[in-house]
């Protein structure tokens, strides 16, 4: 079994030294793929994301055809589709997962969850692109793992792609004003900047499929996650307060 969660990530740095991306992401990926081709495995479970939709408005489902915005997004979905064509005409045992924005203890420090709660801690001004308009679920990392041990080791589901998302749907300026109310942090933190170029509005997805087939529900209400991200965070915080807080491109 082989679950595969490496990509090259980040939207508004793919636009700068898009090669990278596309090598990582497309390149180093399909010469991957075709030497585990040529192997006996049970399973490939690929962690992809729901950037290959595009901007959506209304709730979604795993058939909706691929839209990308950015460079990021372009090689993810060159990445899926190299892989259903492996499944189509080689067999290649794979299924897909596609997740909704996902936090909790140990992300990296620069995703926003993180990067709120540090940055409230530091009284450092936290950037929010385009006023933070956009619009996510936010999913607890447990939840995530449920999901993947479920669909992982069902024997039944090679070709199927599923939708790991909750049903409540918030702007980061929201989630932002969430957190820091919860650490009784000052407001003023927030600072208002451009909106990233090609950056999808909302992600709207529909879990319904991987609920019917596994029983699955999320255990943890975006409130407690926040809570336990920063009971890891104050737990940590002497390792924790003098990280970064961006992103450092690697090729």
């Amino acid at each position: 079994y082989i679950v595969n969660f490496a990509a090259q990530g980040m939207v508004e740095e793919s636009w700068i030294k898009p090669e990278d991306w596309y090598n990582t992401n497309v390149t180093s990926n399909s010469k991957l793929i075709n030497r585990l081709s040529k192997l006996k495995i049970n399973k490939y479970l690929n962690f992809t994301t729901p950037e290959v939709y595009g901007n959506t408005s209304d709730k979604i489902k795993e058939n909706n055809n691929f839209s990308p915005s950015t460079p990021y997004a372009i090689s993810r979905a060159c990445q899926d589709m190299n892989l259903l064509a492996y499944w189509k005409f080689n067999n290649f045992p794979v299924v897909f997962t596609r997740a909704a924005n996902i936090f909790g203890p140990y992300q990296q420090l620069y995703r926003i969850v993180t990067k709120t709660i540090i940055s409230a801690k530091n009284n450092i001004k936290l950037d929010l692109h385009g006023g933070g308009s956009s619009i996510r679920s936010f999913i607890f990392i447990e939840d995530v793992n449920t999901a993947l041990i479920k669909i992982l080791f069902d024997p039944k589901n090679i070709g199927q792609t599923y939708h790991i998302s909750t049903n409540k749907f918030i702007s980061i300026k929201n989630l932002v004003s969430l957190i820091l109310k919860t650490l009784k942090a000052k407001r003023n933190l927030i600072k208002i900047v451009n909106e990233r170029k090609g950056k999808d509005h909302g992600y709207f997805l529909n879990s319904s499929k991987l609920s019917k087939s596994y029983k699955w529900k999320e255990k943890y209400s975006l409130e407690e996650g926040i809570n336990k991200t920063i009971n890891w965070v104050e737990n940590n915080y002497s390792l924790l307060k003098s990280e970064k807080l961006r992103y450092n491109h690697k090729k």
